[in-house]
């Protein structure tokens, strides 16, 4: 399965010009941006960088997609709702690629700051909001189940990132 998630996301990425655009600019720049705010902060450094550049990741694979072609005179558009109410799944390829989504976010943001509880709070509230504005623009669908799949996600990286804090932190000298 891994293989085929994997063909999956790099047709996916390589096929929109403006995502790759937004890729290449954004991943470099939030990452720069994530390391001047662990300096500013007190954080890891390394960390923060690679924290920026998972938000910056995420963000492009939400936000920065070509709209869809516009409907021809011969198809009629299917009306939808504002967003589209389903559960949690992790069948399917794009089910899963939601749950990655924040995964390298969530887990580095824990690594820089250590502070797992606030970084899935930002997490889940990132997602909640990527999903408005998906509705809102059009850029993409709003789904219950990618808000669920994301925040799933994003607290599994943040538990990861907090236990890699746990396991690395020195013994208190007697």
């Amino acid at each position: 399965m891994i293989p085929s998630l994997v063909h999956q996301a790099t047709i996916y990425v390589t096929s929109d010009p403006l995502l790759v655009a937004a890729l290449l600019v954004g991943c470099p720049l939030f990452a720069w941006l994530g390391w001047l705010a662990g300096r500013r902060l007190g954080w890891s450094t390394a960390p923060a960088a690679a924290m920026g550049a998972g938000l910056a990741l995420a963000l492009a694979v939400t936000l920065c997609r070509l709209p869809p072609q516009p409907y021809g005179p011969e198809v009629t558009p299917i009306a939808r709702p504002f967003c589209v109410l389903n559960g949690f799944s992790l069948v399917g390829g794009n089910e899963l690629l939601n749950a990655l989504m924040l995964t390298p976010f969530a887990f580095f943001a824990v690594l820089a700051t250590r502070n797992p509880l606030a970084v899935m709070l930002v997490s889940i509230t990132l997602s909640g909001l990527i999903e408005l504005v998906q509705g809102v623009t059009g850029a993409g669908i709003c789904e219950t189940q990618d808000f669920l799949n994301n925040s799933a996600g994003a607290i599994a990286a943040a538990i990861a990132g907090w236990a890699v804090t746990a396991l690395n932190r020195q013994p208190a000298e007697v």
